[in-house]
């Protein structure tokens, strides 16, 4: 066999080095998620080569499209506050109402991704839609009559206040603000932060409702319960520079033991109570103390016992918007089962929320969900609703997540299962259901976000970046107001 002959002066080096870096894209480009840490590379060969028929879908929603409809929708909210509900007889009433079933769902005029089941279905209307407690809130509060709690519960899709400090500030600006909300002792991941107030514990050991050690199971509102293990154990929350938050009052929820000791509660260093843990457990206790003003709030142990406590709350007088932001990375709906029901029904009595959130399924996708799935979270769901009178729920599904065969991005089949159970067990329980899978843009629009510019989603195309959690938020949010302007215009 005759060797080649290479001609003199041809870049051997230079040659070598263009095969190499040809064979890395190709095996990039094939590579499935998370291995794919360039998703860009598989772009770069689909143009090289021609385009794929795994191309992703649709494109992000348009953040200035997107704004425009709020601020549509939010003028057409200040001509409805100011318009008097009419007085029609019941009798009249009845008649021009439509017949409506229980569980149908509800003709929102322009919600795309927003399911609201009938609760009371009659020959005459529905009795009740499952966001009107909700809604009904939000009137009183424009009426300066009441606070209006959201409770939004998430996995790491919310994690660093994405997604809730968008909708916290929306709602806020819109209806008023009372305050940055609910807090856990200790900022047990690192990316457990919020946008209004800077968290700082030391001394706490924690333990988690996802992975439950105990047999009286407590963990709070947020599903945190925070253990002293030193005499120096305090968190500290301090409102963040040019934070738009001004706290009147502070909330410790905590657990009576045997062992128990106390703590104090100072505000700008000044002590203003304190509170005894010793006695017998119960299902959860609070203090509060109210001040003028304040910049940093402080929960201190004393000497000796053991505290409990499951989070602390800063809010102010005023009738406006609060939510509570509570990410618990790695998490999924059925741990919620792992909260003591009870416990939790008398947490809910004591925070008094008017809609809680549940934004999961990511992690689900990663194992796929329990047999017991539906049933443990369907009762969850069903018991807070009966346990708490005038409390309004959605399920959020999960966002996309992509698998990458032979070069081509496909959303996993799985994310189409979880939203289909995690649908059924909302409607059916008494929630409203948000598809978040479709308000992004549905087939593989993780990868849109990805590539959108400012990007809207990391490289490991699962999580969302902070510019990526405000669109997201400002879609929940105008969904969420459609809802809430025909309400207010179908008022009689």
């Amino acid at each position: 066999m005759s060797k080649i002959k290479i001609p003199v002066g041809f870049p051997v080096k230079q040659a070598r080095v263009f095969v190499l870096f040809g064979a890395m894209v190709t095996v990039l480009a094939f590579l499935p998620p998370p291995m794919d840490l360039l998703p860009s590379v598989n772009f770069f060969f689909h143009r090289l080569f021609g385009p794929s028929r795994g191309s992703p879908g649709k494109e992000p929603p348009q953040i200035s499209a997107v704004t425009e409809d709020i601020t549509r929708l939010e003028k057409s909210i200040e001509v409805i506050t100011h318009i008097a509900p009419q007085k029609v007889p019941a009798k009249i009433l009845v008649k021009k109402l439509p017949p409506v079933s229980t569980g149908q769902l509800q003709n929102i005029p322009g919600a795309k991704y927003l399911a609201n089941p009938c609760l009371i279905g009659s020959s005459s209307g529905c009795g009740r839609w499952a966001l009107d407690f909700f809604y009904d809130s939000l009137a009183q509060t424009t009426q300066k009559k009441k606070i209006t709690r959201i409770g939004y519960f998430g996995d790491s899709i919310i994690a660093l206040d994405k997604v809730t400090s968008f909708i916290r500030t929306k709602f806020q600006e819109r209806f008023g603000n009372s305050g940055p909300g609910f807090f856990h002792m200790v900022p047990i991941w690192k990316w457990l932060k919020h946008r209004q107030i800077a968290l700082h514990g030391r001394e706490w050991e924690t333990e988690t409702m996802l992975f439950p050690k105990r047999k009286q199971r407590f963990y709070g509102y947020g599903g945190v319960l925070a253990r002293t293990i030193g005499p120096g154990a305090s968190t500290t929350m301090k409102i963040r520079s040019g934070a738009n938050t001004a706290p009147t009052r502070m909330v410790a929820f905590y657990i009576k033991n045997s062992e128990g000791g106390h703590f104090y509660m100072n505000v700008d260093g000044k002590r203003l109570a304190t509170v005894n843990t010793r006695g017998e457990k119960g299902l959860g206790s609070m203090h509060e103390v109210k001040f003028a003003h304040g910049t940093t709030f402080e929960i201190e142990a004393g000497k000796g016992g053991v505290l409990l406590l499951t989070g602390a709350v800063l809010e102010n007088e005023n009738p406006g918007v609060v939510v509570d932001s509570m990410s618990l990375t790695g998490g999924r709906l059925i741990h919620f089962s792992h909260n003591n029901p009870d416990h939790f029904a008398h947490i809910l009595s004591q925070r008094r929320p008017d809609l809680l959130i549940f934004h999961f399924g990511i992690n689900e996708a990663d194992t796929g969900i329990e047999p017991e799935y539906e049933a443990k979270v369907s009762a969850f769901l069903r018991g807070i609703l009966k346990r708490t009178p005038g409390l309004s729920c959605m399920v959020a599904g999960p966002s996309d997540k992509v698998t990458k065969k032979w070069g081509e991005y496909k959303t996993k089949q799985i994310i189409h299962y979880i939203i289909k159970v995690q649908r059924k067990i909302a409607l059916e329980s008494g929630c409203a259901f948000f598809n978040t899978w479709e308000a992004m843009g549905g087939e593989a629009s993780i990868v849109k976000w990805y590539e959108h510019r400012p990007r809207l989603a990391i490289g490991d195309l699962t999580h969302i970046t902070n510019a990526g959690g405000d669109l997201l938020g400002s879609v929940i949010y105008l969904e969420l107001m459609k809802g809430y302007v025909h309400f207010m215009e179908s008022r009689p």
